[in-house]
């Protein structure tokens, strides 16, 4: 590992922190990452930092040029082939190290390289089969001009699945699907990379059968633009939605078909498939099966976008964290001023998110690398385990991605806010990376939305309790509720990570039983099937989604720590950190814990807040090194706030020194000093 990455700075304002810390920042590294992937990752850095296109500052360019910049780094990217599909089959985790890798440079970049290849291609793998080897493998060639989109959302529906309206009618005669869009309202709209440059989009369209028989959403695998022009095809009509909050880099689009002709062979037929005849065929005769099978290839989304806002969340707090240890505020006299990383606000307000930050990024490798190893054994021919487990990847997956959306949302933000005014400048890098992160909230489904799949799925084991057979899943997230009947009641010691997920497990068993309790009483009142769904979520079902989320974060990052061997140091500082993050995610639930009974004591809330505060204030010495583990190459961070050699005010001068006409007259200034 020393050899592997490269040394930190000595001597500098972080020195003294650094000295102070209790354990090797490379070797945590080594257990969080492993060798393997921290090789794989710095190869993707030192590419991108060694190529001219990649350079940058921190100058404004108008959206158009952006927009060309990305496209070129990724068109460059992914003529480096870091990544071929021979080695993804042996080390499928490094598909996730790669988003972790590209995702610490730039949000656009990462976006646009992401949708043109390994987002079509994981689509591909996940509902394709091997006549879709060819376009997977030329999506994967270097010198390919094919870029990708995935095209499911519609203008008026969202993901509203039901209710979408683009259809794909199969005509025998052609052995064609028939694209058609019926009108603005079904559009395909929020397709990234769409808007210029896309030349395939994976569309979700209702397949219908020479009868009229509707089969349901199915996806295709469509040309629209020529390659070697850009223009699209006729039948197909393209638009660009235009500027956005942020990844303005990335080119957002929506497409219309009229009456467009695709061979049948583009249809990506793992799940379903239509017979030369015009007949519908399935290999997965059990429904139940093959919902779950859609389901879970369709969570790649999601699953991605956990390591993306853990790899934001990461990025604003190696900022915020060196940031804090270098700036110095008041102080015990009027003589002395000390680092703000002093004072136990400071530190509650950004440890809290660092142990979230590094929580999820465990919770990530787990789960993502299930998730991976389930959809390489699909694609090559062996769904037993994506049909097993594609419910319940869908039901976690739809939990996760808010909370780890939310988790960065309001630690970019708390960073940006506890590096003061400085944090405002935009070459501080934290309203970018806000901005960004903004669309993890809406994307890929609003998560407030989401949620409400995550609470169907648990209602529907719950309705089926008594058969202890449902709660034995492939990922184990509900395993503990095979004993619901004998779960503790109550609980007054909240003080360590066992005890906090012992009563994770009584919050989640109280909410199901809660949430059940009032879908029924709703049901008994004459609420119709619908509105009872939409009635349960409101201090029910979304709050049972939210802590099934959190609870399966911490349960999976301490099965994972407790396994560690020969590093004690690490161990005991990893300990903390999900301490901390158990402690602060129960802490939102406190009135929920009451209600429930499981706390009695008027003391344990105090209790659970000071073993808050005793994690923070132990973390003190170990911040700045914890943050070397888990911080991208300065390159990346692009920050002078955030520098890994703590030399913020040398690097604030020269960046604004350097910036154009810092210290001249503006070009307008006749203007202004002339009469109106």
């Amino acid at each position: 590992m020393a050899k592997l990455l490269p040394a930190i700075n000595r001597g500098g304002p972080l020195d003294k922190y650094r000295q102070l810390a209790s354990f090797d920042w490379k070797k945590l590294r080594d257990i969080i990452d492993g060798e393997d992937i921290v090789k794989f990752k710095e190869k993707c850095w030192n590419a991108m930092e060694s190529d001219p296109l990649f350079k940058r500052g921190h100058e404004i360019v108008s959206f158009d040029e952006f927009r060309r910049i990305t496209a070129l780094r990724a068109k460059k990217f992914k003529s480096l082939d870091i990544l071929p599909l021979e080695e993804l089959v042996v080390h499928p985790d490094r598909l996730r190290a790669l988003s972790e890798a590209i995702f610490s440079y730039d949000g656009s970049f990462s976006v646009k390289y992401q949708l043109s290849y390994a987002f079509v291609q994981t689509t591909l793998m996940g509902l394709g089969t091997t006549r879709h080897m060819e376009l997977y493998e030329m999506l994967g060639d270097p010198k390919c001009k094919l870029i990708g989109s995935f095209s499911l959302t519609e203008i008026s529906h969202g993901t509203n699945t039901r209710a979408m309206r683009t259809t794909a009618k199969f005509d025998v005669n052609t052995q064609n699907f028939i694209l058609h869009t019926p009108d603005f309202q079904a559009a395909k709209c929020w397709v990234g990379n769409l808007g210029k440059t896309a030349t395939h989009t994976v569309v979700f369209a209702k397949l219908i059968l020479p009868t009229g028989e509707d089969c349901g959403l199915h996806a295709f695998i469509v040309p629209i633009r020529d390659p070697d022009t850009l223009l699209a095809y006729p039948g197909v009509k393209i638009g660009d939605l235009g500027p956005k909050v942020g990844l303005n880099g990335t080119d957002n689009g929506f497409i219309m078909f009229t009456n467009y002709p695709v061979h049948k062979d583009n249809l990506l037929n793992k799940n379903g498939d239509v017979t030369t005849e015009g007949k519908y065929v399935t290999p997965i005769k059990d429904p139940n099966k093959r919902f779950g099978a859609s389901l879970g290839a369709l969570s790649a989304g999601r699953v991605g976008i956990i390591t993306i806002c853990h790899t934001y969340l990461a990025k604003a707090l190696t900022t915020s964290i060196r940031y804090s240890a270098v700036r110095r505020q008041f102080g015990p006299n009027d003589t002395e001023e000390i680092p703000v990383i002093e004072y136990p606000l400071q530190q509650w307000r950004l440890f809290r998110y660092l142990a979230s930050a590094i929580t999820l990024r465990i919770f990530i490798r787990e789960f993502g690398n299930f998730f991976v190893q389930a959809s390489v054994e699909s694609f090559l021919g062996n769904p037993k385990l994506m049909q097993e487990s594609g419910s319940e990847i869908h039901a976690l997956s739809c939990a996760a991605k808010p909370l780890a959306g939310w988790l960065a949302r309001d630690g970019i933000q708390e960073s940006r806010e506890a590096c003061g005014g400085h944090g405002y400048l935009k070459f501080a890098g934290i309203g970018d990376l806000r901005d960004d992160n903004d669309g993890n909230v809406t994307y890929e489904g609003d998560n407030s939305v989401l949620l409400q799949q995550t609470s169907n799925w648990l209602l529907g084991l719950w309705s089926r309790k008594a058969d202890s057979s449902v709660w034995d899943t492939p990922l184990s997230t509900v395993k503990f509720l095979k004993n619901w009947k004998s779960l503790g009641k109550t609980g007054s010691n909240l003080q360590r990570v066992e005890d906090l997920i012992q009563a994770y497990e009584w919050l989640i068993r109280h909410l199901l039983e809660k949430t059940a309790l009032l879908q029924q009483d709703l049901k008994n009142r004459g609420f119709s099937d619908f509105d009872t769904k939409n009635h349960i979520q409101v201090y029910a079902g979304r709050e049972l989604s939210i802590v099934y989320a959190e609870y399966n974060v911490l349960r999976t990052s301490w099965g994972v720590v407790q396994n560690i061997q020969g590093a004690d140091a690490e161990k005991r500082v990893l300990e903390t950190l999900l301490l901390l993050f158990g402690g602060f995610s129960l802490e939102k639930h406190l009135g929920l814990l009451y209600e429930s009974g499981y706390l009695k004591d008027p003391k344990s809330s105090d209790n659970l807040r000071s073993t808050i505060i005793n994690c923070c204030k132990s973390l003190r010495n170990e911040a700045i090194s914890l943050v070397d583990a888990i911080a991208p190459p300065d390159f990346c961070l692009n920050s002078p706030l955030g520098s890994s050699d703590g030399q913020v005010y040398s690097r604030m001068e020269s960046e604004l020194t350097q910036t154009p006409n810092t210290y001249g007259r503006p070009d307008w200034w006749r203007e202004l000093v002339s009469k109106m």
